[in-house]
C-alpha cells in the first residue's frame, strides 16, 4: 500500500546520471519515464480494484482501525471514536456527551450520513456520522490547536469532516489507512501539499485560476478550514475607499497596499508597533520573543464578529457572551467603520473572510436578531454598506470580486501571498516587512504534550484557540508576480463596439420533400475541439483552430459543422497565419482550402471577410435527423443539449415521453431515457465539478480506466454498504455530466451520463456495452403543481432550478434532491421559459418570461417573496438566451434579428449588434466571446471582433 501510495502520489522521476552530466534531459526520455511512472501506477491501481471487487459485503465492512478522536465542527465539538472500514468512515459520539461544548444543541456540519438514538425519556444520549469510501476523495494531514494531529477528509462534492486524533501518530494512521481503502483517494502529507501548492501557483500565474480560486486552494494547502474557527480561510482587504458614492475600479487609488501587512497601513500606528517589537527586542530579561502585533488578522471571535447575523454563528456569539449578544457600538454595524478600526485602533488588525466575496447574505439581518442599539441610540440591523453599494448587498459583495479580480489586484496580490503564506510570514522578511505576530501564533512555538504543568498548557491552549493561528508557511521564496493578461483580451468585456457581424452561413440540408422551404434553427451548440476536421489535417503550423458546431432545426434535421478561428500570435494579438503560410509552401493548397472555408468562397459564402467564421460540415449524402416530436409540442432550444464534446445530441418532446440520445456523427440513436409520464418539455446539463486547483493532469485516472477496461473489471466494488440509498448513489465523480428533464407530468428527473467503456474518442460511440443514461433517473424532483417549462442545473452550486407552467420557479439540492425555496411563487406574473445559474462573482438564477416580455434576477437564497435582484422589461419577444463564459453579460435574439447584450448583474443593455435580418432562433457565446447564432430561415451568423492583419 505504501508503494502503490507513492506512485499514485506522483513523486518526481529519478534522472539517470548520464542525464546529469551535460546539465540536460532528453525529453523523449522523461516522458517516457513519466509514462511508465504512469502506468505503474494505474497498474497498481487497477490491480488493486478487482481484489477490492472480490471482497463481500462482511469484507468491506470489518473494522480496520479504531481509535478516539474528536469530531470538530463551526457548531461545536463532540468526543467519540472512529472507526475506518472498506464501505466507510464512521464516527460514534461517546455516551456522556449530552451537550455540546458552545451550549448548542444542533448537529455539527461534517456533511456526513448523521444517526440519533434515544432513550426512553427523549433525549438524545448516542450520535453517530457516516462518510462512504465512496465518497471520498483527498484526505489531508491537519493541525489542530498548532499540533499536527488532526485528519480533514474531503469528499467529491467538496464537503469535508476534520477530525483531531490524541496524538500525531494516531492522526498518520488513520489518514493512511483511509487513503489505502480505495485506490484514487489521495493522501495529502506535508510534501504533497508543497508541491500542490507550487502547482495552484504556476496556474495562477498563467491565468489559469482566478484570484479567488487560487486564495481558497492555498488556505486549505495550509491547513485553513471552514470547519475549525480558530483557522478559518483568510482573505485580504483589497479596496480602501468604503465612503464614496460611486467607485471606480479601474483607479488604482481606490485599493489597498497589499504589500503591507494591515497593521503596516497607517504610519502612526505602525510607529507604536515598532516600538513594542524594538523594547521586547531589547529586553536583556524578556522571555518571549519580540512581535509587532499582539492580536492577530485571524481568530474565532474575528469569524463570529462578521456573521454574527447567520446561524449558527449568531447562536455561537451569544453564548460567548452569557446568552446575549454585545455591545451594538461593539458590533459589526458599518463596513467603513470597521476598515478604520482596522487602520487605526492598535487592537484591531483583522483581515477578511471569503464570504466578503462570495456571500451577500451574511450582511442582512434576515432572521430579525435584536442586535441592540448604539450610544448614539441608531438600531443595528443589516450592516451599513458603502454609498458605491446602492444599499444592496449583492452589488456590494459583486463589486468586492471584481475588485479581487482586477488589472490592479493581480499585478499586487504575490505580495499579500508572501505575507500570509511565504517566505515573509517569518525570519528577517518578516520583520522588515512589520509582520511579526505572538510566537504563539506559529506552528512549532510550542508542543502542548510536552508542557505538563496542567495550567500552563491550559493557559497556552487558551491562547491559540482565542487568539488566532498563522497558516502554515506556504512557499519559502519570493511568489512570482502573475502574467498579464493574455491577448486578445475578451472583445464584449473590454471592447463591446469591436464586435460585428462578420459571417452568414447557409448550409445544405437533407430535405425529405426536395422542396427549398427553409426551417428555423432551433439549437445551436458550439463545442469540442480541434479534432473535429471533416477528414482534413490540423496539424499543419497555422492552420485555423476550430470546434464542433452542432444545429437542431424544426424540422428534426441535425447539423455537424466547425467554427474556425484565426491563428492568433499571442505576442501581438494578430492574425499569424498569413505570415505561416509563406512558411510552408509544401501546405499552401491545404491553407488556401481552409481559408477559402473562413472567407466564404464555398457554398453558401461569406459576405463579411473576416477570420472567425463557419465552416459547413453538412452536404445533401448526410441525414440527420432526430426522432418525430409530439403533434402540441412547440420545439425551440429548451430541447435540445449536447454532451461528450458535441459528440451527442440529447432531444425531448417526443411523443413516446421519451429522452433521446443521438450521435451526431452518423445519426444513430444510441438510447431512450424514460423516466416520465407524460411529455418531456425540456432538458439541461451540467458536468461536474473538475478536480481540484492543485491536481496533476488525469492521465493516471485514464491509464486506470483503460487497465480496467483490460482486465474486464466491470464494478469495483466500491459500493455504500450502509443502507445509505440515493444518498450515496448520487457521489458522482469529477467531471461527471449530469442531465436534468422537466416533463408536463408536473417532476423534474435527475440522469448521471456514464461514458461507454470505450469512451467518447471512438469514431462510433455505442452503449451496447454499458454507459448512458441508466434504465431509470438517480433523482426524481417534486413540488410544482403544474407542468414545467423549463430546468438549468449547476453542479458548481449542487443546485436545479425549474419553472413551471404556473409560474412557480423552484430549486432542489442536485446531489440529494431536497426541496430548498420558491423563488416565484405559483400565480406570479409571467410563465417561465428559460433559466439560467449565473455562478460567480454573486450565486443567482436568471429566468425569462415570454408572456410579460420580463427578465429577472433572483438570488439563490432569496424567499419567494422577495423583490428581484434585476429586472428589465425586453422590447420583443426572444427567442435564444446565452450568458458569456465568465457570466458577465446576458446575449439575446429575437423576432427583430438583432443581438442585444445586457450585464448580468443589472440586466441593462450594453451593446447591440444588427443582424442580416431574419428572427434569431439559437445563440451560443463561445470562450473567445464571439456570437453563433442560428436564424428562422436556417442560415447561421456569426459575430465577432476583427482581426487585425487578417
Amino acid at each position: 500500500a505504501d508503494e502503490m501510495s507513492k506512485l499514485v502520489g506522483g513523486d518526481a522521476i529519478r534522472v539517470t546520471k548520464s542525464d546529469e552530466d551535460d546539465g540536460t534531459m532528453d525529453e523523449t526520455a522523461v516522458a517516457n519515464a513519466e509514462a511508465e511512472a504512469e502506468a505503474a501506477a494505474a497498474a497498481k491501481v487497477a490491480e488493486a480494484e478487482r481484489e477490492a471487487a472480490e471482497l463481500t459485503r462482511e469484507d468491506r465492512r470489518k473494522v480496520l482501525l479504531s481509535l478516539p478522536a474528536v469530531l470538530v465542527g463551526a457548531e461545536r465539538t463532540v468526543r467519540g471514536q472512529v472507526k475506518v472500514s472498506r464501505a466507510a468512515v464512521s464516527f460514534i459520539a461517546d455516551r456522556d456527551q449530552d451537550e455540546n461544548q458552545n451550549g448548542d444543541e444542533s448537529t455539527a456540519r461534517s456533511e456526513g450520513k448523521e444517526g440519533h438514538k434515544h432513550n426512553k425519556e427523549g433525549n438524545k444520549h448516542k450520535r453517530f456520522w457516516r462518510w462512504p469510501i465512496s465518497r471520498v476523495d483527498e484526505v489531508h494531514h491537519a493541525r489542530y490547536r498548532l499540533q499536527h494531529v488532526a485528519v480533514e477528509i474531503f469528499l467529491i462534492d467538496r464537503r469535508s469532516a476534520f477530525l483531531a486524533f490524541q496524538d500525531k501518530r494516531s492522526a498518520r494512521d488513520a489518514a493512511t489507512r483511509i487513503a489505502t481503502c480505495r485506490p484514487g483517494i489521495t493522501l495529502m502529507d506535508r510534501r504533497r501539499k508543497l508541491a500542490a501548492a507550487s502547482r495552484a501557483q504556476e496556474r495562477w500565474c498563467r491565468r489559469e485560476l482566478s484570484t479567488f480560486d487560487y486564495l481558497m486552494s492555498l488556505n486549505t494547502l495550509a491547513g485553513r478550514t471552514r470547519n475549525d474557527l480558530t483557522q478559518y480561510p483568510v482573505f485580504p482587504w483589497v479596496l480602501s475607499d468604503y465612503h464614496s458614492s460611486s467607485i471606480d475600479l479601474n483607479d488604482p487609488a481606490v485599493f489597498r497596499n497589499l504589500a503591507e501587512p494591515i497593521g503596516a497601513l497607517h504610519e502612526p500606528r505602525l510607529k507604536q508597533f515598532i516600538e513594542r517589537y524594538q523594547l521586547l527586542a531589547e529586553d536583556p530579561d524578556g522571555v518571549t520573543p519580540p512581535f509587532h502585533y499582539g492580536s492577530h488578522y485571524s481568530s474565532a471571535a474575528i469569524v463570529l464578529f462578521f456573521l454574527i447575523r447567520l446561524q449558527p454563528f449568531a447562536g455561537l456569539a451569544r453564548s460567548l457572551q452569557g446568552g446575549r449578544f454585545d455591545h451594538a457600538d461593539r458590533l459589526f454595524g458599518s463596513m467603513d467603520r470597521c476598515w478604520r478600526a482596522c487602520l487605526e485602533s492598535t487592537a484591531d488588525v483583522k483581515e477578511l473572510i471569503p464570504e466578503f466575496y462570495s456571500l451577500p447574505e451574511f450582511l442582512a439581518n434576515s432572521s430579525g436578531f435584536d442586535l441592540g442599539a448604539t450610544q448614539q441610540g441608531t438600531a443595528v440591523g443589516d450592516v451599513a454598506l458603502p454609498p458605491w453599494a446602492n444599499n444592496s448587498p449583492h452589488e456590494f459583495i459583486r463589486l468586492m470580486r471584481e475588485a479581487l479580480e482586477s488589472e490592479t489586484v493581480s499585478a499586487r496580490m504575490h505580495l499579500w501571498i508572501d505575507l500570509v503564506f511565504g517566505h515573509a510570514q517569518r525570519g528577517d522578511e518578516s520583520v522588515r516587512r512589520h509582520n511579526v505576530f505572538h510566537p504563539l501564533t506559529y506552528e512549532g512555538s510550542v508542543d502542548l504534550d510536552a508542557v505538563e504543568d496542567p495550567d500552563a498548557r491550559a493557559a497556552a491552549e487558551s491562547q491559540i484557540v482565542n487568539f488566532g493561528q498563522t497558516p502554515a508557511q506556504l512557499f519559502r521564496k519570493p511568489h512570482p508576480r502573475r502574467a498579464p493578461p493574455p491577448s486578445p483580451l475578451p472583445p464584449i468585456r473590454h471592447s463591446p463596439h469591436s464586435v460585428a457581424l462578420t459571417a452568414v452561413v447557409a448550409p445544405p440540408r437533407y430535405r425529405p420533400d426536395n422542396t427549398n422551404a427553409a426551417s428555423p434553427i432551433a439549437f445551436i451548440c458550439v463545442d469540442g475541439d480541434d479534432e473535429f476536421n471533416f477528414g482534413k489535417s490540423t496539424n499543419v503550423p497555422g492552420l485555423p483552430a476550430g470546434a464542433r458546431v452542432v444545429t437542431a432545426s424544426a424540422d428534426r434535421s441535425v447539423g455537424v459543422h466547425r467554427f474556425v478561428r484565426p491563428k492568433i500570435d499571442p505576442t501581438t494579438g494578430r492574425d499569424s497565419g498569413g505570415a505561416i503560410t509563406q512558411a510552408i509552401g509544401s501546405a499552401a493548397d491545404l491553407i488556401k482550402d481552409v481559408k477559402e472555408h473562413i472567407t466564404g468562397a464555398h457554398a453558401g459564402g461569406d459576405q463579411y471577410a473576416t477570420g472567425y467564421g463557419v465552416e459547413c460540415g453538412d452536404s445533401v449524402t448526410v441525414k440527420r435527423r432526430v426522432a418525430p416530436f409530439a403533434a402540441d409540442a412547440r420545439v425551440g432550444s429548451q430541447h435540445f443539449a449536447t454532451i461528450a464534446g458535441g459528440k451527442i445530441l440529447l432531444s425531448c418532446g417526443h411523443w413516446d415521453h421519451g429522452l433521446r440520445v443521438l450521435s451526431v456523427e452518423d445519426s444513430r440513436e444510441l438510447q431512450i431515457a424514460t423516466g416520465h409520464r407524460d411529455l418531456v418539455t425540456c432538458v439541461s446539463t451540467t458536468a461536474g465539478r473538475t478536480g481540484r486547483a492543485w491536481a496533476k493532469g488525469d492521465l493516471k485516472g485514464a491509464l486506470a480506466h483503460a487497465l480496467r477496461t483490460k482486465l474486464n473489471i466491470s464494478n469495483p466494488g466500491y459500493v455504500d454498504d450502509g443502507g445509505g440509498g440515493w444518498e450515496d448513489a448520487l457521489g458522482w465523480t469529477d467531471g461527471a455530466t449530469i442531465v436534468v428533464t422537466g416533463s408536463r407530468d408536473t417532476t423534474v428527473a435527475v440522469w448521471e451520463v456514464t461514458p461507454p467503456p470505450d469512451g467518447w474518442g471512438g469514431a462510433h460511440p455505442s452503449f451496447a456495452r454499458g454507459g448512458g443514461l441508466g434504465q431509470q433517473p438517480r433523482r426524481i424532483l417534486f413540488g410544482h403543481a403544474d407542468a414545467v417549462t423549463c430546468v438549468a442545473a449547476s453542479a458548481e452550486l449542487d443546485l436545479v432550478a425549474s419553472g413551471g407552467a404556473d409560474g412557480a420557479v423552484m430549486t432542489h439540492t442536485l446531489r440529494q434532491g431536497r426541496h430548498l425555496r420558491a423563488l416565484k411563487d405559483a400565480g406570479s406574473n409571467g410563465v417561465p421559459t428559460w433559466l439560467c445559474f449565473l455562478e460567480t462573482p454573486v450565486a443567482a438564477v436568471l429566468v425569462y418570461c415570454a408572456d410579460q416580455l420580463t427578465l429577472t434576477t433572483h438570488g439563490i437564497n432569496s424567499p419567494c417573496d422577495a423583490a428581484p435582484l434585476a429586472s428589465a422589461m425586453t422590447t420583443e419577444r426572444l427567442h435564444a438566451l446565452a450568458v458569456s463564459p465568465d457570466g458577465r453579460f446576458l446575449v439575446t435574439g429575437g423576432e427583430k434579428g438583432a443581438v442585444v447584450v445586457r450585464h448580468c448583474h443589472d440586466l441593462q443593455v450594453c451593446v447591440r449588434y444588427d443582424g442580416p435580418g431574419p428572427a434569431i432562433t439559437a445563440l451560443r457565446v463561445t470562450p473567445e466571446e464571439c456570437v453563433v447564432g442560428g436564424l428562422a430561415d436556417g442560415r447561421m451568423a456569426v459575430w465577432a471582433p476583427g482581426v487585425a492583419g487578417a
